[in-house]
Order: C-alpha cells, then structure tokens, then sequence
C-alpha cells in the first residue's frame, strides 16, 4: 500500500473520530468527504482497509460501553471483538459494491450506504454518514435524503462537482429553514436516567420512584414499606405530599392519594 492510499485510510479514521463526536459538523464532514476517500482507493481491498477504519474510528464507543449491551459481565475481549466485528461488518457494503468505472459509483456508493441502514445489517447500523441528512437538509424529510443519496453518489464519481454542489444545496436549505420548532408553554424536562442499570445491582423501582417524584410540581412520595426480593436498605423516603400505598405481596404501586 502506497502512502498516499494509507494517507487516505488514515483519513476515515479520522472521519470516523469526528462523527463520535456526535458534532454535526463532523457528521456533515464524513458525509461529504467519505464517499472519496472510500471508493476512490485503486482496489477493492484498500477500500475495504478504509471504509473499516472509518467505521472503527465511529463505533469506539461501542467497547468502551459494550456493558450497556451485554450487562455488567462482559469482558474486555469481548467488549473489543464487538466493535471489531461491527466495524468490519458495516465496511462490507463499501468492498463489495467498489468498482473502478467512476459513472457507475453514481448508483453503488449511494446503494452501499442504503444496504448499511436496513436489516440485516442494519441492525447494528451504527455511524451511517446518512445521519448527516437532517443537518443538510433540514425539515425535507424524505427529499433531503433522497438529494442525499443522489448527492453521495455524484460525490463518489465527481468529487470536485458533487462536494460543490451539494454544499450550494445545502447553504440555501439551512438559509430557507426557520429553525427549529420550540416546544409549548408550560412543558418541562424530565430527567428519566434511572441510573447505572447494566452495570451493577441496583434497584429499578427506587430509580424509578424516585424520580417519578419529579413528575409534578407540589407531588412528593412518601415512604413505602414494601421491599423487593433481595432489596437492601431503608424503605423509600417520603418528599413531598403524596403517599404511596403497597401490598406487600405486590410487586407495584396500588394507589396513590393527595395529602
């Protein structure tokens, strides 16, 4: 391998690194950039090497919170060999519809990335550059992608007129758009996150009930005497006006009433 090609691998590493950012402007970057970088490598095995390093460097994640999938348990081999194995699997699309005649990179590049977002593969479809399609795109729904998908494959063949004018397209939909919707008055966030489930025993109904606690203003729980099979401590404190009554034998809150 030449180094201007592992240059270019090395380049969808980076791509990928940018899209773990979750940024939108690396999004945005792997979309417009990785269509070149990937099937204008000089074999199908360079394109394979480079598509894998993009889907590499965007899916580190996965083994690093591989205990979200597979519980508190997984060891480090495995939290590895599922990264691995997803990367090397989204990668496939892009080796086998390669091809050195650039007219027809028009229709593969576009289906290689279609194949990576629907079943089978696209069960684990992590990092497809198609997510960048809302950030192009903004509120033209099944247009802008399907002026992604076009745009990617004019990319692929015609790198210098695809980059171009898909940009062009894009500045004036961001322009045209009138921003995001705001949501009505009086709605309030709730923070849901119930705590390190996966990764170790906690209880599901104390993170739960306590924040469910939150739900409304002037609303507090009260304790409850119930305890689950296994449940150590204290039975859920009371904070503030309502009262929780169990069944010690039920598994879930009966009735709640105001005080």
């Amino acid at each position: 391998m030449k180094i201007r090609h592992t240059l270019g691998c090395l380049a969808t590493v980076v791509l990928g690194l940018a899209v773990s950012s979750a940024h939108p402007a690396g999004m945005m970057a792997a979309f417009l950039l990785l269509p070149a970088f990937t099937f204008w490598q000089p074999s199908r095995r360079i394109c394979y090497a480079a598509a894998t390093g993009y889907y590499a460097g965007a899916l580190w994640p996965l083994a690093v919170g591989a205990k979200n999938f597979f519980g508190p348990d997984v060891s480090v081999v495995g939290a590895m060999a599922f990264w691995a194995i997803c990367a090397m699997l989204l990668a496939l699309p892009y080796a086998m519809l390669w091809t050195g005649k650039t007219r027809q990179l028009l229709w593969r590049a576009p289906v290689a990335l279609v194949i990576g977002i629907v079943p089978p593969l696209g069960l684990i479809g992590f990092a497809s550059p198609l997510t960048a399609s809302g950030f192009l795109f903004p509120a033209w729904s099944w247009s802008g992608f399907a002026l992604s998908l076009g745009g990617c494959g004019l990319i692929a063949a015609y790198p210098k007129v695809g980059f171009l004018g898909l940009t062009s397209i894009a500045l004036i939909a961001n322009s045209l758009h009138p921003g995001d919707q705001q949501p009505p008055p009086g709605w309030q966030a709730v923070d849901t996150h119930l705590g390190a489930i996966s990764h170790g025993p906690v209880s599901p109904l104390r993170e739960y009930l306590s924040r469910a606690g939150h739900t409304g203003p002037g609303r507090r729980l009260a304790r409850t005497d119930h305890r689950f099979p296994g449940e150590r401590g204290t039975p859920l404190d009371g904070v503030d006006g309502s009262i929780l009554e169990t069944k010690p034998s039920i598994p879930f809150v009966k009735t709640a009433r105001s005080l």
